[in-house]
């Protein structure tokens, strides 16, 4: 635990050491594509019939297009969609119903820049998350479902025209209440984070590696359950 405290100050301390030479970036649009690994967490405990369950997902890669358009000097709009395969491990004992499913999240955020070194997001997204019931004796299920999830994040970082990037960001969301089938969910809430680490070349184009944590929970539900993604990724965006 305290190398990993050390590890994101020392990139935090690394981010704003560009402060005195750092170059704004001034382009107003810019395509990107994501290609990650990420595994899966799910524990969940089913009202119903009082069982509980934990079950984790194999790693496996997702995509991810990314579309941003500064309106303003300072103020920007992004949209973006994800979609992964997902795939569990058979169980040992008993049966797992619907191991294999693909999920999208599309996402809206507004864009602040504030200054060259801090950016701040709000943020809609629509994100397919699972859910993990025991339907029976030795019978088991992953179900999916789409949560609406607005929420804010902060990114630190230094934004430089070309150079070496790195960057940190923290998110807050909630959950908004879902109701489907047998199954309803209330309030629920979720936060992540992120660290990355980047180069910007003289044409625009930006190569960053990030790594990402995101957990969503959703308690006082027919089924309450948590939710866990974590991975990593390579980022290419172009500056135009």
């Amino acid at each position: 635990m305290p190398i990993n405290k050390l590890l994101i100050c020392m990139i935090v301390l690394v981010g704003f050491s560009f402060q005195a030479w750092g170059e704004a970036d001034t382009s107003r649009l810019q395509l990107g594509a994501e290609y990650g690994l990420s595994y899966h967490e799910v524990a969940g405990y089913d009202k119903t019939n009082n069982s509980r369950g934990y079950i984790r997902s194999l790693t496996s890669p997702y995509w991810k297009g990314i579309w941003t358009h500064r309106i303003f000097r300072s103020i920007a709009y992004r949209l973006s969609v994800k979609t992964q395969l997902v795939e569990f491990s058979k169980l040992k004992e008993g049966e797992l119903k619907k191991r294999k499913q693909t999920f999208i999240t599309g996402e809206f955020a507004l864009v602040w820049q504030q200054n060259p070194y801090l950016q701040n997001n709000i943020f809609v997204r629509q994100q397919e998350r699972m859910i993990y019931r025991a339907q029976g004796t030795a019978k088991y299920e992953i179900l999916k479902r789409p949560f609406v999830e607005p929420g804010f994040q902060m990114f630190w970082g230094n934004r430089r025209r070309i150079g070496f990037l790195v960057g940190m960001g923290l998110q807050a969301f909630a959950m908004l209440p879902t109701k489907s089938e047998s199954i309803v969910t209330s309030l629920g809430y979720g936060y992540g984070g992120s660290v990355r680490a980047g180069w910007i070349s003289a044409r625009g184009l930006v190569t960053t590696v990030k790594a990402f944590y995101d957990e969503g929970v959703s308690p006082n539900s027919t089924i309450d359950f948590k939710h866990t993604e974590l991975g990593y990724s390579l980022t290419t965006t172009y500056s135009f």
